[in-house]
């Protein structure tokens, strides 16, 4: 009898804590490929994030879902606009110092945990966080050490020739379709 019910607390207490929502709650960071380093903040009610490439901070509203969140415009507070408005975040791994999450926008998006922490999001004098989270993340942009790795080919960007007569013909099919 002792060990049907060591037994059973064993798998209640593996059952419980399989079942519990992780917190992607916190401070997360990455180096893209293009060697920009980003920052974001995840709270109950906001997806913030900060791009080395950017003065703006990117504002968005989350909803939790079961397996993910939902992230969208917050028009009020942000310059920054998504592509795709809204964007489910799926989570695709998780560990206490690494997320990877899928988006149906961008594709696999991979998250170290930060070391620091942000102020409290302050939407009532949001112009003054703002101003003090953008100087504490230009400072710690100077110790990332983000390489750009991507192939030659990656690097190129491609041009279109539109010279006046291209363009007078663009504009002429334009005129007639």
């Amino acid at each position: 009898m002792n060990f049907f019910t060591t037994l059973l607390s064993l798998f209640l207490l593996t059952g419980v804590s399989s079942c519990q929502k992780k917190s992607l709650e916190g401070t997360w960071n990455r180096c893209n490929r293009d060697g920009s380093y980003v920052e974001y903040i995840i709270t109950n009610e906001y997806f913030v994030m900060l791009l080395s490439k950017s003065d703006n901070i990117g504002f968005f509203k989350k909803q939790d879902i079961e397996k993910g969140m939902i992230i969208s415009d917050h028009t009020k507070l942000t310059e920054v606009a998504l592509i795709g408005n809204p964007d489910t975040l799926w989570v695709y791994s998780y560990s206490k110092n690494q997320v990877i999450l899928r988006s149906r926008i961008n594709g696999e998006i991979e998250l170290n945990k930060a070391s620091f922490t942000y102020a409290t999001i302050d939407t009532l004098d949001f112009a003054v966080w703002k101003s003090k989270i953008i100087s504490e993340f230009q400072k710690r942009t100077l110790f990332m050490n983000c390489q750009d790795i991507r192939t030659e080919s990656e690097k190129e960007v491609e041009v279109l020739d539109v010279t006046d007569d291209k363009e007078e013909e663009l504009l002429l099919k334009g005129v007639r379709d």
